[in-house]
């Protein structure tokens, strides 16, 4: 489906911009964010988020106002990485982003989590997190979606057509969408949608999509680039996505026990690449998206399609995009793990 603008993306004037990123450096020093993941952090967001607009701030300088709504909750979304910099979880830091939503009257859905962690009531955060995060992909009710996790999971519940579906896929040339698609499951030992402990195909299918189109690896730190390039395309609770990886995978805090959990995978540079990358897309590969008309489409092609930028040279997506065009099956180093693995 086609997606309204990215919530990444608000139509800022310098000022705003500058604002921005002078309000991100105070609150960084406020809470005592690593001063070198600061930086490298408020100068990634400069370049990728607000287009370099604005030169980034002395790190003593005073906010101006954020005068549009658009901008108060950019401002808020951006400041909510923040916590996450330390690779640890720190209370107070969440306080703090929490109150920066209240003093710029900021009610976005996601605010609600922030608030949580700051309060320490982890767990009705994991289940708010969890919940948005499904809903967001599925559009499916909270207990319904648990059902067919379970199902599946655990291997009560196969589709003999569904998993053939996705198993003709082998017999597409290399360098196809449905190929890759095919390698990436192949490759990992993941059993697939229909198969006996495969995952729900509305749910897991975009998700891999994601890694196929965008050439994120299932390593921890690719993942998470995965749920920053979806917090870019995706239109309903796009944060809280964003939120489930960095606890996850840079935290190191579980929030979803069938899944590896790592911790001090951010890096700044390719986090907000990401981000830019899935912001710019036409589609938003969760809202009613129908996969089947690209599976047989040119990988090149289908990006082209969906308006998904070319994946950056010199990194390790790109080495992996070159595998995949070849046809090659290549490991993942340290893959994730989620449920069991293909039998």
């Amino acid at each position: 489906m086609t997606k309204e603008r990215s919530p990444w993306r608000a139509e800022l004037t310098p000022g705003e911009a500058t604002a921005i990123l002078a309000t991100l450096n105070n609150l960084g020093n406020q809470v005592a964010v690593p001063q070198p993941a600061l930086a490298s952090t408020i100068a990634a967001i400069n370049s990728h988020v607000l287009a370099g607009q604005s030169p980034v701030p002395p790190l003593d300088s005073t906010p101006t106002t954020l005068g549009s709504a658009a901008a108060r909750e950019l401002c808020v979304r951006l400041a909510s990485i923040l916590p996450f910099l330390s690779g640890t979880y720190q209370q107070s830091t969440f306080s703090a982003v929490a109150n920066l939503a209240e003093d710029l009257h900021v009610e976005a859905d996601f605010v609600t989590d922030l608030d949580l962690a700051g309060r320490h009531h982890l767990m009705r955060m994991r289940y708010d997190i969890l919940r948005k995060d499904a809903y967001g992909r599925t559009q499916e009710g909270t207990l319904a979606f648990t059902r067919e996790m379970i199902s599946d999971g655990f291997g009560w519940d196969t589709d003999a057509n569904v998993a053939g579906k996705y198993e003709s896929l082998e017999k597409l040339p290399d360098g196809t969408v449905g190929r890759a698609f095919w390698l990436h499951y192949d490759r990992n030992g993941f059993p697939l949608p229909g198969e006996r402990h495969g995952l729900p195909e509305r749910f897991i299918v975009p998700h891999d999509m994601a890694h196929v189109l965008f050439g994120y690896s299932t390593a921890l730190a690719g993942e998470l680039l995965v749920t920053a390039a979806q917090s870019g395309f995706q239109s309903l609770h796009p944060v809280s996505g964003l939120m489930f990886g960095l606890f996850q995978w840079q935290v190191g805090m579980t929030i979803d026990k069938g899944i590896t959990t790592g911790q001090g995978n951010f890096e700044p540079e390719s986090y907000f690449s990401a981000i830019e990358r899935g912001a710019a897309t036409s589609t938003d590969l969760y809202l009613n998206w129908d996969w089947w008309p690209i599976m047989e489409q040119n990988l090149t092609e289908a990006r082209q399609t969906l308006g998904v930028p070319a994946i950056p040279s010199a990194t390790p997506a790109a080495a992996q995009e070159e595998a995949l065009l070849a046809g090659e099956v290549v490991s993942d180093p340290n893959p994730v793990e989620r449920g069991r693995v293909r039998s």
